[in-house]
């Protein structure tokens, strides 16, 4: 899901080709999405349990087809992210 329209994101996005969870946050990479430069989805979880977007992380400034998110790592205290054609 998409935290700034609620909508879902394009099967082009590649939403979900690479996830990792740190603590009571869970990370979604989309190397398709934004023109092919990549997108990361942080998902945090309420108190009902259940997880929700609460932020993306955009790539602001790199070129067409770059792949941020291809690879995601997480654990309580950081989150890296893949950026194979940079």
């Amino acid at each position: 899901m998409d935290a700034s329209s609620g909508s879902t994101p394009p099967p082009a996005s590649f939403f979900g080709a690479s996830l990792d969870w740190g603590g009571d946050e869970f990370f979604v990479g989309a190397p398709g999405a934004g023109n092919l430069e990549g997108r990361i989805y942080r998902f945090a979880r309420g108190r009902n349990r259940e997880w929700s977007v609460v932020s993306k992380v955009d790539t602001a400034g790199l070129q067409w087809g770059t792949a941020y998110g291809v690879s995601v790592a997480a654990n309580s205290d950081f989150v890296v992210a893949g950026l194979p054609r940079r």
